[in-house]
């Protein structure tokens, strides 16, 4: 797996920029011909950013590495992403990890085919985070379809009346956004069927698993 072997090359002063190099070119020899969109590679308080676009900030210990990709096989996109902490995280970091990580257990148990309010699924995660944390540290919707473009219908964001349909594949992506502190995101992509929901995202995401050794 991609993803597996990159965090392997998380080292002490590693850039922003030349780590998503390092991610391209790891797709890139696993057979990828184009990605879906442009690797989101954040350290430390860069993670703060939604849509951050990768810097010259060096990785340090203590740090947050937030990591967002996908690719494009067959015409078809995909798009997860996972928060490490390099090194043991402080009781913060792994408080807002475990909050986020809950959030979007709590949204994943609610999807089913045939629900017709969309935003009915963002509210319960948005209402969970926002009972511990400012409404704006969350503020991006919920998740969005991936198909031949990698935001499709349907939206889960609030006030949406999207209906969730059999063979949909969405996202479930809550996050929290800290400014000059960093933020947390986990990513999954799942098929809704006709009886259940599979989730596609195969890479674990308990704390444990997200601890990276230091280098």
């Amino acid at each position: 797996m991609v993803l597996r072997r990159v965090i392997n090359k998380l080292t002490i002063g590693i850039g922003e920029v030349k780590f998503s190099k390092l991610i391209i070119s790891e797709l890139k020899q696993g057979g990828v011909k184009a990605l879906a969109f442009e690797p989101i590679v954040a350290f430390g308080q860069g993670a703060a950013d939604v849509h951050h676009v990768p810097t010259k900030n060096k990785l340090q210990i203590g740090d947050t590495v937030m990591l967002d990709f996908g690719t494009t096989i067959n015409g078809y996109c995909s798009d997860m992403t996972r928060t490490f902490f390099f090194g043991e995280p402080a009781k913060r970091q792994a408080k807002i990890y475990a909050d986020v990580l809950q959030a979007q257990e709590l949204a994943l148990k609610k999807l089913k085919a045939g629900h017709r309010n969309c935003g009915e699924i963002d509210y319960a995660t948005r209402s969970y985070l926002g009972k511990k944390y400012p409404r704006r540290a969350f503020p991006h919707g919920l998740g969005h379809g991936v198909g031949t473009a990698i935001h499709e219908w349907p939206t889960l964001k609030p006030n949406s009346k999207d209906i969730l349909k059999p063979n949909m594949i969405i996202t479930i992506e809550p996050g929290l956004y800290f400014k000059n502190w960093g933020g947390i995101r986990i990513e999954d992509m799942v098929v809704i069927t006709k009886h259940n929901v599979t989730d596609l995202t195969k890479f674990p995401k308990d704390l444990k698993s997200v601890i990276l050794k230091i280098k």
